[in-house]
């Protein structure tokens, strides 16, 4: 959608104010030395505050022709246009105390406030010979100021020629700026690129000027888009950008473009001197969606349909198949590419999940006065026991039926395990103390198992007999019953791997043993204080 709209100072043509151009466009005028300028120009003297010459003799373009003022020197040319053109120099005396800068200027009326205008004009490096200075100095360009504001210099200019050649190359230029009065002083001043010090030609460089012209700068075409259609995700960039002017977007953004990312109409206006243009384009976003859920999990033994259906729209899942649905009945990674004008994917993981098991154990036997623990644990349950405790172990010291429920969110499954509790012909007993002195053989210089019936293990089968530091680690085990026997076997305080003394302090044990009658003892466990 395209509007232009544009505003215009109105002036009287009575005034000339709507015909701002120079005065003796092509710089014609009559050569009588080396001081004559083209008819309504002026020099621009040695005072102004833009030009660098050391004195009036200094700041003095010279009228040019193919025949001089000064061939001899290289002070000669062919005009680009008309009879005569301009020359002006730029150099310094080899030890830099005089300087040349030789330009033109002309007061200009007619422009309209606010307005941007062109300069625009043709250039040739002129060079010039001198004992003072390198003539072989080949690329320049010109500083041109409106009143005294520079507003740019132009591109650089080559010349391969001799500096006493009368026949050389002119390069179009030109130059935009914006005015801000109906009355202007263009100034031309010449300018040597490769200067060995800050603004000080060393090169003695003299270039040429011919054929100036002021346009008014047309209206530029603004143009950010055609009304367009896009996919989800996609960010669209409005790009109105026109050098010298500014910007207003209908959210009152100043830059010179505007990032899109959602349906609507968008518009702007450029105030591009004293007129205002203006674009608008509509953004239309596609609502294809696609979301399969969250990553999510699956029970054994069930399915899952994944779902993507869209209107118009046709699909591929990761297998190749190409239904709106899909059904999943295992763990993996699933995804899906939903198309209509634009396409939108989706994946999900679904992880497998097992009902979970239990095992309590045999239906057993328990002496009196030890402790059987029952462990059901497993991960992502709830417990239930039989007499409603929820905890993952249940300890048993009488005789009886032991059920525990575990629910998952696949299912409940159940286990039982019945427990009778007899007097035992051995009963195992483990001090609580021992003082590993390393004197002797006697009672407490070793941690034993006793029978309470007579310090003896002959009733004992098997046997797992383990001793803990306070952080866990296993400092003793005993594996069968002659190494925890009284009084060959016992735990003397030593590291089980490293041999070192432990540390006084209190250990914690744990027992598991079987009679030769076949009845289990524990797991039991206890405290044991070792002291020196």
């Amino acid at each position: 959608m395209k509007s232009i709209v544009c505003f215009f100072l109105l002036f009287s043509l009575a005034h000339n104010t709507c015909a701002q151009n120079f005065t003796n466009n092509d710089l014609n005028g009559i050569i009588s030395g080396f001081t004559s300028l083209p008819t309504d120009w002026q020099a621009v003297p040695f005072t102004d505050i833009n030009c660098q010459a050391t004195h009036w003799s200094t700041a003095t373009p010279d009228l040019t022709d193919s025949s001089g003022p000064a061939p001899s020197t290289g002070i000669v040319g062919n005009p680009y246009s008309g009879i005569t053109f301009l020359s002006g120099l730029h150099a310094a005396s080899g030890s830099g105390a005089t300087i040349y800068h030789e330009g033109i200027m002309q007061t200009v009326s007619g422009f309209n406030i606010g307005c941007y205008y062109s300069i625009n004009f043709f250039q040739a490096v002129v060079k010039q010979y001198s004992d003072t200075w390198d003539a072989t100095d080949s690329t320049g360009s010109w500083a041109v100021y409106v009143d005294d504001n520079l507003i740019g210099l132009t591109a650089i200019s080559l010349s391969s020629a001799p500096y006493a050649s009368t026949s050389f190359n002119w390069d179009f230029r030109n130059l935009i700026f914006k005015a801000l009065d109906s009355t202007h002083t263009i100034k031309f001043l010449p300018f040597d690129d490769d200067s060995p010090i800050a603004n000080v030609p060393f090169g003695g460089l003299r270039m040429g000027i011919d054929s100036i012209y002021i346009i008014p700068v047309s209206i530029p075409n603004l143009d950010i888009g055609n009304d367009t259609n896009l996919c989800p995700g996609v960010v669209l960039t409005l790009d109105a950008t026109i050098t010298g002017t500014s910007y207003l977007w209908q959210d009152n953004s100043t830059n010179p473009t505007l990032s899109v990312s959602q349906t609507g109409t968008y518009w702007v206006e450029v105030s591009y001197g004293c007129s205002v243009i203006s674009d608008t384009i509509i953004v239309t976003y596609s609502f294809l969606i696609n979301d399969l859920g969250n990553d999510t999990t699956l029970c054994s033994g069930k399915s899952l349909t994944l779902d993507a259906t869209a209107s118009n729209a046709t699909y591929l899942w990761q297998d190749g198949s190409i239904d709106p649905t899909f059904n999943v009945s295992q763990a993996g990674t699933y995804w899906v590419e939903v198309s209509d004008t634009c396409s939108v994917s989706d994946t999900i993981v679904i992880s497998d999940i097992q009902i979970p098991s239990i095992e309590l154990g045999h239906d057993t036997i328990l002496c009196t006065g030890v402790m059987l623990t029952l462990d059901a644990t497993t991960t992502d349950v709830t417990y239930l026991w039989q007499d409603n405790s929820t905890n993952s172990t249940f300890s048993v010291t009488q005789s009886g039926t032991y059920l525990v429920q575990l629910t998952s969110i696949c299912g409940t499954i159940a286990d039982s395990i019945i427990v009778e509790v007899i007097e035992c012909e051995c009963s195992l007993c483990v001090p609580d103390a021992f003082t590993p002195n390393g004197i002797g053989i006697n009672v407490n210089d070793r941690l034993y198992i006793f029978d309470k019936l007579g310090y003896s293990l002959d009733a004992i089968q098997d046997i797992n007999f383990k001793v803990f530091n306070r952080w866990g680690e296993l400092v003793f085990e005993a594996k069968k019953s002659s190494e925890i026997i009284y009084p060959e076997g016992g735990w003397n305080g030593l590291h089980i791997k490293s041999g070192k003394k432990m540390e006084v302090g209190v250990y914690v044990w744990l027992l598991r043993a079987q009679t030769v009658n076949g009845v289990r003892i524990g797991p039991v466990s206890g405290n044991v204080s070792l002291i020196r």
